[in-house]
């Protein structure tokens, strides 16, 4: 059996990193992978299968661990995350569960660090990381001004590994699909938050570009002119639960992260997806393909209204199969299994390690 230890597991962000690890523990557990939960004052948590282990194989550190996106300045984050890396014993791999493929504050400590391995639920290719963006979010480019960007010589990019797992894992509901209803009263879905508080990643705000990004949607909408019936503002949950099942397409803007749960819930329904494109996204499992299981649009919404008059021509048989694609291939992408297998076979790829 590897047992593999998850530092500060019940610390902040790590419990949404960790989350697949502990979902599929037993699983895990069927292809000889422990999983040890080390809570935030370094004790192994007691349970029945971590009792009498003091020791382990590979120990995990979550965004937590090293990263301090509150910290005033990406050098005060990097100097908290080597400093913590010094208490660590034997070998180690970096896992940054962020929502957004950039490798800002992550990327500078593993670098500089003996971690074996830097772990992402998304990444960019290792050109665009060399584009400089804010924040290292390449599609923030369109919404920057004059602000400080960052760009990154990925020297170590082969040593970042997909973790196999992404939202599309975080609530296993989306797989229990609702009964697609034929006649649907509203045309077009587009509740979202368009004003995220002022916040802030190493004393840079962020809160900008997100507003920036979903306002000119909502913006392009208004251009409709009311020749659609289109679904927006703040609902109760089963409202918007109701009007998502009752909408024929909805809208589905980046986020902090690109990947968003409004994609899942919009599948769950059986909408017709309507995204900016995720070309530059690579993530495993990835179930983003233009025409198929999504309807693309440019970053900067300026196709968005041609694009939904193309949606919304579809005929019943046409929506049919879009949903039964789409709902055969997040089953067969997002079992556990999948999970599993994908991270096993990162850990028998390092040096030393047995396969069970």
């Amino acid at each position: 059996m590897l047992n593999i230890r998850l530092v500060d597991s019940d610390k902040g962000r790590n419990k949404a990193t960790y989350r697949g690890f502990m979902m599929y523990r037993e699983l895990f557990k069927d292809v000889g992978i422990n999983f040890i939960f080390a809570g935030h004052s370094g004790e192994v948590a007691k349970t029945a299968d971590s009792r009498d282990l003091d020791s382990w194989d590979i120990s995990i550190l979550g965004d937590e661990c090293f990263i301090n996106r509150k910290a005033k300045s990406l050098r005060e984050s990097i100097d908290y995350g080597l400093e913590r890396l010094h208490e660590i014993d034997g070998r180690f791999m970096l896992y940054d569960g962020s929502d957004s493929p950039s490798i800002l504050g992550s990327y500078d400590v593993f670098e500089n660090s003996n971690a074996e391995k830097l772990i992402k639920n998304q990444i960019y290719s290792k050109d665009v990381y060399s584009i400089p963006s804010p924040l290292g979010k390449e599609w923030w480019n369109m919404y920057a001004g004059r602000e400080d960007k960052i760009s990154y010589d990925v020297k170590k990019y082969d040593d970042i590994v997909l973790s196999g797992y992404n939202l599309g894992y975080y609530h296993p509901w989306y797989l229990n699909f609702e009964s697609s209803i034929i006649n649907k009263k509203h045309d077009i879905f587009a509740v979202y938050q368009e004003n995220h508080k002022e916040n802030y990643d190493f004393g840079i705000r962020n809160d900008l570009y997100y507003n920036r990004h979903r306002k000119r949607s909502l913006d392009t909408l208004d251009r409709l002119d009311g020749t659609y019936n289109v679904v927006r503002g703040r609902l109760s949950s089963e409202d918007y639960r109701l009007a998502l099942m009752s909408s024929r397409c909805a809208i589905s803007p980046f986020g902090m992260g690109e990947i968003c749960f409004r994609d899942f819930e919009i599948w769950n329904a059986g909408c017709i997806l309507i995204k900016p494109f995720m070309d530059n996204v690579i993530t495993y499992p990835n179930p983003y393909i233009d025409r198929e299981t999504y309807f693309a649009c440019n970053n900067n919404w300026d196709d968005l209204n041609d694009l939904i008059d193309v949606v919304l021509s579809l005929n019943n048989n046409d929506v049919k199969d879009i949903n039964n694609s789409v709902r055969n291939m997040l089953i067969d992408l997002y079992s556990p299994q999948n999970f599993v297998v994908h991270f096993y076979n990162i850990l028998a790829s390092l040096n030393g390690v047995t396969k069970y």
